[in-house]
């Protein structure tokens, strides 16, 4: 559902061309007539602009540069702002006299970082640095490795919808073409990537359970129980053979087992201490991916949030059930009752909303700015050689 678009019938585009009155205008029908590619052809032409205008300086240095610091650099990192949008002209932001570092720069810095998925405090560290010296050149590939991935996406995506990008650590949920809401999220690690595709959400679980993936097992799980023998226990597992007989941790011999040899599974309980949290958003894929609460709240400050094992966790669950159940029923404090029964409970979606996982390194938001990401998975690499290698 959703995936790609429907692949494109060459021999008819062809004929249709051959007897169009105005070429250039046939063609402009075959774009994407999604709002979001628009945005990024816009932008598109506007660094375009600014690369032939020169790009923009180099900002030299390793130390970091804080708000009231002094810095001989100050004229290039202007320079670099101001061609990118973040302060709006030279008579706005003056250069000091003293070379300090401070008003309107650190504004534009704040600006800058927020567009790149920085911490907007003003202080340029190595993070910020490193993306002030992205070169113009390499932006514009950048827009248009995602301009290609909205053609393979239709245009509309349901209503309501529910889209998780993984680069840009975000969710947001959309309904009446508004978004309704917008929070941040948690993806998969560089070597457990969460995967892109689309679906339904049909149910939600309340106080879930959580049997563990075997990789997980075997890969995360079994050197904690090596290191404690209380592991299991302390963090409300139990353990099952494969004909369901529960098992006895202490009757085990971990130390025998292995990646290729875990004739077990392990289950943990709903709870305060359940990787899962108190919800699990569910849409059956061949992925086993699904959204779902945590109980490491704390992870969600982080500037890059690729820390689980390939599902997607949500900074408020509560709120995003409320907008899939979308019920009187089932409004937040609903919802909060239903997770304070302590019971393991099945939610039906009357209404199965939509919900995309994506991969956008570029974009253009609300207020007209255009954001980027890094390249978390390396996936903008492989679609640039694709599109842009000559074949030789």
């Amino acid at each position: 559902l959703f995936v790609f678009k429907e692949s494109v019938k060459l021999g008819a585009v062809l004929r249709s061309a051959a007897t169009a009155e105005d070429m250039i205008a046939y063609f402009a029908t075959l774009a994407p007539a999604a709002q979001a590619y628009r945005d990024l052809c816009d932008q598109l032409a506007v660094y375009r602009q600014i690369a032939a205008t020169g790009g923009w300086p180099r900002f030299q240095g390793q130390s970091v540069l804080k708000p009231g610091a002094s810095s001989t650099e100050l004229a290039a990192l202007r320079g670099i702002l101001l061609k990118t949008g973040d302060i709006a002209s030279d008579s706005q932001v003056p250069l000091s006299a003293t070379g300090v570092y401070g008003g309107g720069l650190v504004e534009g810095v704040k600006a800058f970082q927020k567009r790149h998925g920085l911490t907007p405090d003003g202080i340029i560290g190595a993070k910020t640095r490193s993306a002030l010296n992205v070169p113009v050149g390499q932006r514009i590939r950048q827009i248009l490795v995602n301009m290609e991935r909205l053609r393979w996406t239709p245009d509309m995506l349901g209503d309501p919808h529910v889209e998780v990008n993984l680069a840009g650590f975000e969710l947001t949920a959309v309904r009446g073409g508004k978004v309704m809401l917008r929070m941040p999220v948690i993806v998969g690690k560089a070597y457990r990537e969460s995967p892109v595709f689309s679906d339904r959400i049909s149910y939600l679980v309340l106080n879930p359970d959580w049997t563990v993936p075997r990789v997980i097992a075997t890969q995360d799980i079994l050197p904690k129980i090596l290191h404690s023998s209380s592991y299991l226990s302390d963090n409300g597992f139990q353990v099952f053979a494969a004909n369901g007989t529960k098992v006895a941790p202490e009757t085990i011999d971990w130390s025998r087992l292995g990646v290729k040899n875990f004739p077990y599974r392990l289950v943990q309980a709903p709870g305060s201490r359940n990787a899962l949290g108190t919800i699990k958003f569910m849409f059956p894929n061949r992925f086993s991916v699904y959204l779902h609460d945590t109980p490491s709240r704390e992870l969600f400050a982080k500037d890059v949030r690729t820390l689980s094992s390939g599902c997607i966790r949500v900074a408020r669950p509560v709120e995003l059930a409320e907008f899939v159940l979308n019920s009187d029923d089932w409004n937040a404090d609903a919802v909060r009752r239903g997770i304070e029964a302590g019971k393991t409970r099945n939610v039906r979606v009357a209404a199965p909303v939509a919900v995309h996982l994506s991969y956008r390194t570029a974009w253009v938001d609300s207020d007209g700015a255009v954001q980027f990401r890094d390249d978390i998975y390396g996936r903008d690499g492989k679609l640039a050689v694709a599109l842009f290698s000559s074949g030789k």
